[in-house]
């Protein structure tokens, strides 16, 4: 593919997250129920921007843009139609990853993909943080990417109040076992809006 010059601009499908992952505050701006654009307005409103202003890649702000997979599989297939360049700003979901979904984001030219993993420890992604991921669906997942050679990170976060460092050592001992090509460790940040604001709040954790 011919290096071209980057037009991007930042397109929201949809709002709304039906998950409650703790340390998320999107709901408090956009609710948990998910609302969509219509594909007839989505794909006007790309159109338009591939018409007017040359735009070649679109940066998705969705907070959950495969909540709908279905819908998913078509606006790729419609940026691939238009020759775009999508990229995602949060972590793809594990629970969404299959061999289809792979194959059409290796399609679509998508290269590296960030799995928003979290934990290591299932009482930590049950429990604190809510997460509807089971650890077994993570090596699926990663097998799916490497068949079609899709560079795959991992997000994990760490520090949640009533974790324990052998929650730590639990999700440190998993990462490593798994076949990622780059791991991204962030320490939990209680974001006003957030349930585990509301639980560094309570319990004393906030210094200003």
């Amino acid at each position: 593919q011919v290096d071209r010059e980057v037009v991007a601009m930042p397109l929201m499908f949809s709002r709304g997250c039906p998950f409650n992952c703790c340390f998320c505050a999107s709901h408090s701006i956009h609710g948990k129920k998910v609302r969509y654009n219509s594909l007839q307005r989505i794909k006007s409103d790309i159109k338009l921007a591939v018409d007017k202003y040359q735009v070649n890649t679109i940066t998705v702000w969705d907070d959950n843009f495969f909540v709908d997979k279905e819908q998913a599989l078509i606006l790729l297939d419609y940026f691939m139609e238009l020759n775009l360049t999508v990229e995602f700003v949060n972590g793809f979901p594990v629970y969404r990853m299959d061999d289809d979904m792979a194959e059409r984001l290796k399609m679509s030219g998508i290269d590296v993909v960030t799995l928003a993993i979290e934990s290591g420890s299932p009482r930590v992604l049950k429990d604190i943080i809510h997460k509807p991921l089971t650890l077994d669906m993570v090596p699926k997942a990663i097998a799916c990417l490497n068949k079609y050679d899709i560079y795959v990170k991992g997000l994990f976060v760490i520090g949640f109040p009533g974790e324990t460092m052998d929650d730590i050592q639990m999700t440190m001992d998993f990462l490593h076992k798994q076949q990622l090509n780059w791991i991204d460790i962030f320490i939990a940040s209680p974001l006003p809006g957030s349930e585990l604001y509301e639980v560094s709040k309570v319990g004393g954790y906030l210094k200003n």
